[in-house]
């Protein structure tokens, strides 16, 4: 049996290949398949929209957040804390991260609605939003209580709804948008 990358141990930060859309949870290295063009279309819709609003230095699609030596994760968009900027951060840690959103693919949806849910709201990410692209678009905005570590629920919205949050960012939108 061969290995796609050989590697004796767990997989640390360190070790991640430069190239490539891997993530390291307790030491595992997880490979994810391309997304499809459908998440790709709604993962451009939410960077245009939040860079537009938060600015571009502030908001990444792909950018890695690194929890521990020997876990990783790559959510689909990142909203920076304000003050910090991406083009001048070594790295992002949890601390660093305002919002996560993570979109949901068919390959995706036990991770990001429990796994992720649960790694993001444990290290203090303040907003947490998944959106789901089947069978239709909707988004569901969540947020970490004050000394909680458990998401509470903003509000859910589908398509032809305008999403409005106020925490931990303000922003209103038509959900449609994120389509193109």
């Amino acid at each position: 049996m061969s290995q796609l990358f050989p590697h004796a141990g767990p997989w640390t930060v360190d070790d991640l290949p430069e190239e490539g859309w891997y993530e390291i949870v307790d030491g595992a290295l997880v490979v994810s398949p391309a997304p499809s063009p459908r998440h790709e279309v709604i993962g451009s819709g939410l960077l245009v929209l939040l860079a537009g609003r938060f600015g571009h230095a502030r908001v990444l699609a792909g950018g890695g957040v690194t929890f521990s030596a020997v876990n990783y994760r790559i959510p689909d968009t990142l909203v920076l804390r304000e003050g910090l900027d991406a083009m001048t951060a070594p790295s992002i840690g949890p601390g660093d991260a305002l919002l996560v959103v993570e979109v949901v693919s068919p390959s995706s949806v036990t991770t990001d609605h429990i796994t992720k849910r649960a790694q993001y709201a444990r290290a203090g990410i303040p907003g947490y939003w998944i959106v789901e692209t089947d069978p239709e678009l909707r988004l569901t905005a969540m947020t970490l209580p004050a000394g909680g570590d458990v998401y509470a629920e903003l509000g859910s919205w589908g398509e032809g709804e305008r999403v409005a949050v106020d925490t931990p960012l303000e922003i209103a939108f038509e959900l449609a948008t994120l389509r193109g």
